[in-house]
């Protein structure tokens, strides 16, 4: 059984009447994983078990399924949620020694990586779901999945909820007020806060985004263009530079040659020769 504590909520069901909310995901056809339970139960403590009767033929009301017996530390069993065919069937709880069903809303989370609104409006990408109360025909062990990102400030759990499930899943928010949210926003929130986006919203965040996708490759190519420019007078600078100091070069050159022949009266092969010309 996991027990349950009272955790600061802003409000607070403590109606008899109310139901027990459940936030579930099925992982196979037997297997459940209740990421996150809302109680609306006046006690500060309940306990709870849970029980999976797929593939069987026990009855919902049969002594199996209302056997409310104590755990190993004595106390008594307040609650138990019963599975059968990847959904809650039936939710029960023991009060005042009598068992009775207690009316409840079973909440089916999206898959990891699904589009879902927040309370303000935001769209964003679901992350994977973290592990709660595995209700399955054989001990499983699933992914832990804990949050990894801060959570949201102004979400909170809607009220009474195992201590032991956070219930918190990572949002990459991608949409927020009208607008692209880049770098996307990532935190993590209650399950509670998430709704499955609909097709609607979804058309017109793809519509969005294309949008955005091609203003930045736009945006990249009108960069890349100003890089290409730079790169070419750089080059055309560079290529001036150098011949500039060729030229400077061959003036050099010619000045020597004039001084050699000014010189070969004293036995260059080109000052012999012009001497000879000055003895004729």
């Amino acid at each position: 059984p996991v027990r349950c504590r009272a955790e600061p909520a802003a409000q607070k069901q403590v109606f008899a009447s109310s139901p027990v909310e459940l936030y579930t995901q099925e992982v196979d056809p037997e297997t459940h994983n209740i990421v996150q339970v809302y109680f609306s139960d006046l006690r500060d403590q309940v306990a709870v078990d849970v029980l999976n009767l797929t593939g069987t033929d026990t009855a919902l009301d049969g002594p199996e399924t209302c056997s409310f017996e104590s755990d190993a530390t004595g106390t008594a069993l307040n609650y138990k949620i019963v599975v059968r065919d990847a959904a809650v069937a039936a939710v029960l709880y023991q009060e005042d020694g009598r068992v009775r069903p207690s009316p409840f809303v079973e909440h089916r989370l999206p898959a990891a990586g699904s589009f879902v609104t927040l309370p303000d409006g935001a769209l964003g990408r679901l992350g994977q779901l973290p592990r709660g109360l595995v209700v399955a025909r054989e001990p499983r062990d699933l992914p832990e999945h804990p949050p990894q990102w801060a959570p949201a400030p102004g979400l909170r759990p809607k009220g009474k909820h195992p201590a032991e499930l956070p219930g918190l899943v990572d949002v990459s928010i991608v949409q927020r007020g009208g607008a692209v949210v880049w770098p996307h926003h990532e935190c993590s929130v209650p399950v509670c806060a998430i709704t499955a986006a609909d097709s609607a919203r979804l058309r017109q965040w793809h519509t969005q985004w294309d949008a955005h996708l091609r203003a930045r490759s736009a945006e990249a190519e009108g960069l890349a263009v100003q890089i290409e420019e730079l790169l070419a007078r750089s080059k055309a600078a560079g290529g001036s530079g150098r011949g500039s100091s060729s030229n400077g070069g061959g003036a050099a050159v010619g000045n020597g040659s004039s001084g050699g022949n000014g010189e070969g009266g004293e036995g260059g092969e080109g000052g012999g020769s012009d001497g000879g010309g000055g003895e004729i």
